[in-house]
């Protein structure tokens, strides 16, 4: 039988800052799942998500030090390192923008994130409460909205690049980025409204 783990995430992390072997692998059960579906769903590659969920991980024993405490936001954190990864990986396969050479300096500045102070603590089990909430506020979304923040959040691309491929100026990719945006949160919040 599989021992579950009643710690906080930001105990594990406490733990994981003592580099307690133990606390990375239940901070690995509890979250590569869901890391791996973000990544998926980025790079569309199963082998290189695969590949990339391990450099997260890797990152996260080796940067440990450099999460912030403050925040206790270790969902937010490693789905933003996830994003960040998935991201800069899938720009590097493509080739886009000659991206710079990853290093110790790029992997600082650029991959790991920077938490707001202001943002409210989250832990898993509440995560995947509200996570058929969430979905339901997307599938609520005209065909176009879902389209145009796939193609920002999980594709990558910039307002321009959106533009292009749909065929229309940057700026009314802006506008309809901050209309399905707002109607997101709106379906959202009036779903959670009923809880």
């Amino acid at each position: 039988m599989e021992e579950v783990n009643y710690q906080t995430d930001n105990e594990l992390m406490h733990q994981l800052d003592g580099h307690d072997t133990a606390a990375f692998g239940h901070l690995y059960d509890r979250y590569s799942t869901v890391l791996f579906s973000l990544i998926s769903k980025i790079v569309g590659d199963k082998e290189l998500a695969e590949k990339i969920l391990e450099d997260v991980f890797l990152i996260l024993w080796k940067r440990i030090d450099l999460f912030d405490f403050r925040t206790a936001c270790v969902y937010t954190w490693l789905v933003n390192l996830a994003k960040n990864k998935a991201i800069d990986e899938l720009l590097r396969q493509i080739g886009k923008d000659h991206q710079p050479v990853y290093d110790d300096d790029f992997e600082r500045n650029y991959i790991l994130p920077r938490l707001s102070l202001e943002i409210k603590t989250l832990e898993l089990k509440y995560i995947l409460h509200i996570r058929k909430k969430l979905l339901d506020a997307i599938n609520s979304l005209t065909d176009p909205q879902k389209y145009v923040l796939m193609l920002m959040y999980f594709g990558a691309l910039s307002e321009a690049e959106i533009g292009e491929k749909l065929n229309i100026p940057a700026q009314t990719v802006r506008v309809k980025l901050q209309v399905a945006m707002t109607a997101l949160q709106e379906k959202f919040e009036r779903l959670l409204s009923d809880d």
